[in-house]
């Protein structure tokens, strides 16, 4: 597979940062205990209680107003089928930064038939275009999230935990 819709983010401080974020998701948010999907939360609070995201995003100079935990576990895994973020074009570019559990999991992109997605929405109200269970696509290409990644979020993609892995995987979005 060639098909590079990502590219890694070579940041020194990624387990450090990584165990911050949980700390954060942790002490901070009803995320571990409510188990949605998508998970918004306020990204000044992050900046204030994890100090070295902020040094990550002023190194790719890049300053995010919304911020995003994905929980995903062998419970809620259905939600994380097939889908594409975004279609508006000028939304496209998100980071992926691995917070918890990341490790032997995969993001898997596609190739789809786009005519075929639909817009709807998660339980909790974030929008999404879903893509039929029983339509054909091809794999593009994968990857495991063991450092922050830049991606395409107009690409079809879909994440799979490490099977037997009891817990969640939690990614923060941006």
């Amino acid at each position: 597979m060639s098909y590079a819709n990502f590219k890694f983010i070579n940041y020194p401080d990624v387990e450090e940062t990584s165990d911050d974020l949980y700390r954060f998701v942790q002490e901070k948010t009803s995320i571990l205990e409510k188990k949605l999907f998508w998970n918004k939360v306020n990204v000044s609070g992050i900046y204030q209680y994890v100090p070295r995201i902020l040094k990550f995003f002023t190194k790719l100079k890049f300053y995010p107003l919304r911020c995003s935990f994905l929980y995903i576990d062998k419970d809620s895994a259905a939600e994380s089928h097939i889908h594409v973020d975004s279609v508006d074009e000028s939304k496209t570019v998100r980071v992926l930064f691995p917070v918890y559990g990341c490790a032997g999991s995969k993001t898997k992109f596609y190739q789809i038939d786009r005519s075929k997605l639909f817009s709807t929405q998660l339980s909790n109200g974030i929008p999404f275009y879903d893509y039929p269970r029983e339509a054909e696509y091809t794999l593009l290409n994968e990857v495991e999230l063991v450092k922050p990644i830049l991606f395409d979020a107009s690409v079809a993609n879909s994440v799979y935990i490490k099977q037997n892995f009891p817990g969640a995987r939690i990614t923060c979005t941006i």
